[in-house]
C-alpha cells in the first residue's frame, strides 16, 4: 500500500492514459448510442469545415467544380449532423454485412479444406471455428449495431486496467529507458 501511494505521487504521469481509457470505456459501456452519434456529428462538423476551407483556399481560382465539391462537403456534413444516429447505425450494419458475407465465404472454403486435411482433422476445424466466430460478430453488428460501442468500451476498460497495473509494476520493479526495454532495479 505504501508503494501504491508513492507511485500515485511520484509517477502520476504514467497513470493519465490508462485512467482516461478506463473513463472512456465506462462512458462507451453506459451510453453506446451517444458515443456513436457523437463520432458521426464530429465527422459532420469536419466535413463542413472541409467545405469552407475548400472555398477559402480556392477563392482566387473559383471554378464550378470547386463550388460543387464545397457544396457536397457542406451538404454531407449537415446530413451527418441531422441524422447522426441513423448514419452511425447504417455504417455499422453495412460493416456487419461485409463481415458476415466474408466469413460465410471463408466458412465454405474451410468446409472444402476438410478433404485436404484428411489426416489432420483439427486443421480445418480451426478455420471453421475462427470463421464461425467472425460470422457471429457480423450478425451481432448487423442486428444490434450499437453493441460495437459496448464491446469497444469493455476492451478500453480492460486495457486501461492492464496498463495501469503494468505502470505500477514497472514503478516497483524497474524503470523505462526510452527506446529500450524495461530496466530492472538492482
Amino acid at each position: 500500500m505504501k508503494n501504491f501511494f508513492r507511485f500515485m505521487t511520484e509517477d502520476s504521469k504514467s497513470m493519465v492514459v490508462p485512467v482516461l481509457m478506463i473513463i472512456l470505456g465506462i462512458i462507451f459501456i453506459i451510453n453506446p448510442g451517444a458515443i456513436l452519434s457523437t463520432v458521426v456529428k464530429v465527422i459532420g462538423i469536419l466535413l463542413i469545415i472541409a467545405g469552407v476551407i475548400t472555398v477559402i483556399s480556392k477563392f482566387d481560382k473559383m471554378t464550378p467544380n470547386v463550388v460543387v465539391i464545397a457544396a457536397l462537403f457542406g451538404i454531407l456534413g449537415i446530413v451527418f449532423l441531422v441524422f447522426s444516429g441513423k448514419i452511425a447505425s447504417g455504417f455499422i450494419k453495412v460493416f456487419g454485412l461485409i463481415i458476415l458475407v466474408n466469413s460465410c465465404a471463408k466458412l465454405w472454403e474451410a468446409y472444402k479444406l476438410q478433404k485436404k486435411f484428411e489426416g489432420n482433422k483439427a486443421g480445418w476445424k480451426v478455420f471453421m471455428c475462427i470463421d464461425g466466430i467472425t460470422a457471429l460478430f457480423g450478425i451481432i453488428l448487423l442486428f444490434v449495431p450499437h453493441s460495437i460501442a459496448t464491446i469497444i468500451g469493455i476492451f478500453l476498460v480492460v486495457i486501461g486496467v492492464v496498463n495501469l497495473a503494468n505502470a505500477f509494476l514497472v514503478f516497483n520493479n524497474g524503470y523505462v529507458v526510452y527506446g529500450k526495454d524495461v530496466v530492472m532495479k538492482k
